[in-house]
Parts: C-alpha cells; sequence; structure tokens
C-alpha cells in the first residue's frame, strides 16, 4: 500500500513527497493548501454527529420493535466520494450498525472522487486510503460500483470520455476484497454478487451496471471504459441474476437490490423479472439497442411455485437532497453561467462570445481554458433555464451562479446571438432576461438566487451575494454599508486553521458589519480541533437570528464612534487560494461595534464585540438616546448603562453586545 505524506485540500491529490509541493499540479493552489495525510486516516465519531446519531438509533430501534421480530435492517449509504466526504463513514456507520444490530450496508457507488479530478496514482492511493479507513466494516458492507470508481482523467476530461482503470485494477481495488467473506456468492465476472441473511431471510444482490461495453478509442485515442450512455448490463449478468441470484431457497425469502444508476440500458428487462419474481410468474424477454448492440440480451426464466418478495431497489448517482430540504438546511446548486469549459463543449461552441475576427474569447478559470458564453443567446439561456429547473426537481432549495454578478462584460461580434456588435448594454439586458424566469420560480419556491461580490444592475434579481474579500488593513465595509437592506451578503475568505484570535478577530468584524459566517474551505468543520471555531460561529448566528430585523432585512448605518478608539493589533492570516506575495499579516481592531435600523419599525441597533480574551470597559457616542440591553443567552455577561450623550459597556472576554433603541432616531 502506498503511503502518502500530504493531500490538498482543495482538490485532493496526495503526494509521497516529505514536503508539500510548492504547488498543486492539479488545481495549482498554493502549498499552504496541503495538510498532512495522517489527519485524513483519523477515524472517530465526530462530537456534532453523536446528537443527530442518538436521534437516529431511537428511530431505528423504534421501527424495528414495531415491525416485529422477522423484520431485517439495512443500511444504504452511496456517493461517499471519499476525500471530501467520508473522513468519518466508516466509524459513523459502525455506530449505527453495533447499536441496530445491522448486518449489511449497501455502500452504492462513488466511494471516491476518481473521474475528472485526480489523476491515476492519486486514485490508486485514495482507493487504499478507502481500504485502509473502511477495513473495520468491510466485511458489513456490499460495494456496488458507481461512475467516478473506475475511471479516472487528467483535466480537462477530452471529449466527454475518461482513460479508464484496467479490469484487473477494477477487481483488485473493489471487488477481491469481497471475496474474502465467505457468504458472497459471485457471478461469472466477479464483479456482481449477493450475500445472504439467513436469520431473517434476506438476499441483497449488488449489481454491476458498469461493465467494459468495448475496446474502442475516441478521436483523441482515449480509452471509451465508460460514457453516461454506455451503462448498462449484458447477457451474463442478467442470466445470473434470473437463474442465480433470485434462486432463493424457499417463496419466504426477500430480495434486495442495488445498483448506482437508476436507469440504464436493459433496466427495463431487470425489472421485468423482479415483478416475475414477486408474482411468481414466468417472463420471456428480449432487448434490441441497434446504437449498443453488445447490450442486446434474451431471457427466459419461470417463477411458478417459487419466487419469493422483492423489497426495495436502492440507486446512487443522483444526490437528491431532499431529506435535508424538509430538516431545514438550505442546499444549494451551482453552476457557472459566465464560463464554459472549453476541452468539452462542442455543443455550446454557438453560445460563445466572438472577437471581431472570428475566434472565441477564452479565459483561464482554475487552471481550465474557459469559453466566455454571450448571455443574449437564446440556446444558451434555454440550457440555463433547463438545468435550473431540474435541480429544484432534485431537492435543491437554492441556487448559486458563479461568477455572473461579479464578472465584467465582455464584446461580443457573432451576429447569430441577436445583439448590436461589439459592446453595450445588450449584455446586462442579456443576463437579466436569463435571470427573470428563473427569480420568478425560484421565488414561487421560496427559494433564493445567490451570486458573489456586487452585480447591482440585477439587485432585484440576486438574493444574496457573497463576499470574496480578504482582510486589509485599510478595509471598509462598503458592500454591507450601500446595499444592506436590499441584499444579503455572506460568506468571506476564511481559514479556520489561522490562529484562534486571527479567526476570531475576522468574525466579529464580518459580524458586526452584517455578513453572514460562511465560506470555510475545510471539509473538516466537525473535527475536535476546531470545536473553539465551530462554537463561536454558532453563537455569532444564534444572535444574528434574534437580531434579523436589523442585521438580515435592516440596513448598516454606521461605526460605533468609540471615545477611546481601539487599539489595533497585528493578526498572522493564512490565504486559502490567494497568491503567495498577498499580505500574511494583517493591522484589525481589537473591538468591533455598528450601528443598525430596522426596516420594518425604524428602530436604532447596536452591536459591540469584544475580540479579546480580557474584560473590557468602553464608552461610545449614542447615535440617540433609550438603547437596552437584548437578553439572550449568546450575549450573556455584558453591562450596559447611559449618560448624557454616551453609553457605557462591560464586555465579559470576547463578549458580544447587542442593545435596542425602541424609539427611532429623529
Amino acid at each position: 500500500m502506498i503511503k502518502d505524506k500530504f493531500y490538498c485540500t482543495k482538490c485532493f491529490y496526495l503526494t509521497s513527497e516529505d514536503t508539500p509541493p510548492k504547488e498543486c499540479p492539479i488545481c495549482h493552489s498554493d502549498r499552504l493548501l496541503f495538510d498532512p495525510v495522517d489527519e485524513v486516516r483519523e477515524q472517530f465519531v465526530p462530537e456534532y454527529w453523536n446528537e443527530h446519531l442518538k436521534e437516529k438509533i431511537e428511530n431505528i430501534r423504534e421501527r424495528q420493535i414495531s415491525a416485529g421480530r422477522e423484520s431485517s435492517t439495512f443500511g444504504f449509504v452511496t456517493d461517499l466520494h471519499w476525500a471530501s466526504n467520508a473522513k468519518h463513514s466508516a466509524a459513523i456507520l459502525e455506530k449505527v450498525m453495533d447499536a441496530c444490530a445491522i448486518p449489511y450496508f449497501f455502500t452504492g457507488g462513488d466511494i471516491v472522487v476518481g473521474s475528472g479530478v485526480c489523476p491515476k496514482d492519486s486514485l490508486f492511493r485514495e482507493l487504499s486510503e478507502y481500504q485502509e479507513n473502511f477495513k473495520r466494516i468491510e466485511s458489513n458492507c456490499l460495494m456496488v460500483l458507481g461512475n467516478h470508481d473506475q475511471a479516472y482523467s487528467t483535466l480537462p476530461i477530452p471529449k466527454y470520455y475518461v482513460e479508464s482503470l484496467t479490469k484487473d485494477e477494477t477487481y483488485e481495488y473493489y471487488f477481491r476484497p469481497q471475496t474474502e467473506y465467505s457468504d458472497r456468492v459471485f457471478g461469472p465476472t466477479l464483479d456482481y454478487y449477493y450475500a445472504d441473511d439467513k436469520v431473517h431471510k434476506v438476499r441483497y444482490i449488488a449489481l454491476n451496471t458498469h461493465v467494459k461495453a468495448n475496446d474502442d478509442l475516441n478521436e483523441d485515442g482515449i480509452g471509451s471504459f465508460w460514457a453516461f450512455n454506455e451503462m448498462g448490463i449484458m447477457q451474463e449478468q442478467i442470466d445470473w441474476v434470473a437463474n442465480v441470484a433470485l434462486n432463493v431457497p424457499d417463496t419466504d425469502w426477500t430480495v434486495c437490490v442495488s445498483t448506482h444508476e437508476a436507469s440504464f440500458k436493459n433496466m427495463d428487462m431487470l425489472l421485468e423479472i423482479f415483478d416475475t419474481f414477486r408474482q411468481h410468474k414466468s417472463y420471456e424477454g428480449e432487448s434490441n439497442f441497434e446504437d449498443k448492440p453488445y447490450y442486446n440480451a434474451k431471457i427466459s426464466v419461470d417463477f411458478t411455485g417459487r419466487g419469493g418478495n422483492f423489497a426495495v431497489w436502492a440507486t446512487g448517482h443522483t444526490h437528491y437532497d431532499k431529506g435535508e430540504y424538509k430538516n431545514g438546511i438550505l442546499v444549494t446548486a451551482t453552476a457557472n453561467d459566465s464560463l464554459h469549459n472549453s476541452a468539452s463543449w462542442e455543443f455550446t461552441k454557438d453560445y460563445a462570445c466572438r472577437w471581431w475576427k472570428g475566434n472565441y474569447l477564452t479565459v483561464a478559470y482554475q487552471g481550465n481554458p474557459c469559453a466566455v458564453m454571450c448571455p443574449t443567446s437564446e440556446a444558451w439561456k434555454r440550457s440555463v433555464w433547463k438545468w435550473s429547473r431540474q435541480v429544484l426537481d432534485i431537492g435543491a432549495n437554492s441556487v448559486y451562479y458563479d461568477q455572473v454578478a461579479v464578472a465584467r462584460p465582455f464584446e461580443c461580434y457573432d451576429t447569430r446571438h441577436g445583439h448590436p456588435v461589439g459592446g453595450g448594454s445588450w449584455w446586462t439586458d442579456g443576463y437579466r432576461q436569463m435571470l427573470e424566469p428563473m427569480h420568478e420560480l425560484y421565488s414561487s419556491r421560496n427559494a433564493p438566487i445567490t451570486s458573489e461580490l456586487s452585480g447591482d444592475q440585477w439587485l432585484d434579481l440576486i438574493d444574496g451575494y457573497m463576499l470574496c474579500g480578504a482582510p486589509h488593513d485599510d478595509e471598509v465595509p462598503f458592500f454591507p454599508a450601500v446595499y444592506s437592506g436590499y441584499a444579503i451578503y455572506f460568506g468571506s475568505e476564511e481559514n479556520m486553521c489561522d490562529p484562534d484570535d486571527t479567526f476570531e478577530s475576522w468574525q466579529y468584524r464580518q459580524f458586526t458589519w452584517g455578513v453572514l459566517p460562511g465560506w470555510f474551505d475545510r471539509w473538516d468543520i466537525g473535527e475536535a480541533r476546531f470545536v473553539r471555531q465551530r462554537n463561536m460561529i454558532a453563537r455569532i448566528a444564534k444572535i444574528r437570528r434574534a437580531a434579523e430585523d436589523y442585521m438580515v432585512y435592516g440596513s448598516l448605518d454606521d461605526e460605533v464612534r468609540f471615545v477611546e478608539p481601539p487599539k489595533a493589533r497585528v493578526y498572522a492570516m493564512n490565504y486559502l487560494w490567494r497568491p503567495t506575495n498577498w499580505p500574511s499579516k494583517v493591522h484589525q481592531a481589537d473591538l468591533h461595534g455598528t450601528v443598525w435600523t430596522s426596516r420594518k419599525d425604524g428602530s436604532r441597533a447596536i452591536f459591540v464585540a469584544n475580540a479579546t480574551p480580557e474584560k473590557r470597559s468602553v464608552s461610545f457616542l449614542l447615535p440617540c438616546r433609550g438603547f437596552k440591553l437584548v437578553s439572550i443567552p449568546e450575549t450573556e455577561g455584558c453591562v450596559y448603562s447611559e449618560s448624557s450623550k454616551r453609553g457605557n459597556l462591560v464586555l465579559p472576554p470576547h463578549g458580544i453586545a447587542f442593545l435596542i433603541a425602541s424609539k427611532p432616531a429623529r
């Protein structure tokens, strides 16, 4: 097994060198983004999961009791995409299985980042990482192959094809470990199988929709192991399902099935076979795919007097998020509707901006050459509209249009797009025409549309803007001061690995400026080492929620005018994706304060945050009289009094004061 020492926290490239590279060879991120691999391999149930698991386990047990002793329980987890999502999955699954006596979990495919992200050697290392971390529960996991699992590419993907793992490599990393357990019964090609729960008479069938269809090469000489139109099962696997997997010991047995895709070649034939199995009847069928003749199949099977029960067909791949939406979690789908990867854009060439010489306009984005799309092109607008509707249908309740609100307009000389050649207002008008129907649709679903920075020409169509700025000595809250009351600002460039005092000062300043915390570039926000930062973010979010009439819907009027100006301190900063010549230190005040006006009733509010670990006594000029402290748990320990035109505050270490004056200022 290859032992890696560092991994890129942005694209998950792994290296076995003693020190991180100067920049990531895949995404070109700075070496600051590399973390030691031993942190990836650390396995435990994160603290923030414990309460959720307690409730989950109680619910499972209640259902098990109500279903009776003869019932069986199995788990299904899919699309782990290992490096980014599955760090603690094995420990979490183990806890649920032990508490609820669950014999098997289907892992429904795409267990690694794989296709389109990492080169082949990194994919091998990622698979080794998966094997090492999941070994503790490997005997309980019934692995199903996904589209990311057996394919890799170097960016960008040419013509939608990716070079693949060989059949032997796929077997070694995915199916050979399964053969170590005697309860697995494999088909002839050893990449599909079943396992039995004999106590409860349940058979779990793991099928493979990613068989090798042919050995053709595309026009770039890349092997076409799979593509999205190459998913399916062939005659041999269909015969095995009908004659072996469904040959259960008696009619009391129940079958559960898993594939990665919900739609593939010969899916209808399989459905007919399973339905016949359930009804104890016979079936004859034949499939004919003129474009993919290798998927043609023919079957005749008779379940008269035998067969059994069919319980469920579990699939992954589609990344449904409806459950999270029901639980009140905002699920945001992201697309770049300004650019398109010019290495795989045959179907969008006619939508791109062209120079007067006829060549396409391209820019570099995340290391890839991208074409600038023309917003007036009706075909491009229809493409964006279609995608935006689809993400709502699969469970998203928000959308993020990357770059739209920040990208500058370009000239375009393609007369087919219907705008005057060159520059003009058509750029802004085109995006308005694109955004208007989407805003109407998303508003009807109570789903916000977001982008980044300002884009005030579309202020009535974009609900939230992400800030991309990093702190500077001379920074002022320009955007919130101008646009608060009209748009919500969220995020900023933040690093949880900054020193505690830096992180806290930065968070307090952003909070008092009205910026919703977020955009943490680490996936490990639940790590024990970040509990202090996580608790601080939660505290700020609760105060912001209590103050939503001011900080969310109101307007930022002024900074608090302290009688004695706060002292500036030097803070060491880490930058997530900025050039290395950006300052590594910044001067910031150790005390932050702002004045807000409610949009609802015109009343005033003051927020003061102490960014130091010491108790502070401060005085400031009042915008009006009659302020009182708001009493909530997150602001406890503050003491306030007024004298003449001054407010006087005593703040505990890292304390935040929230004051409201019931009467509006004159």
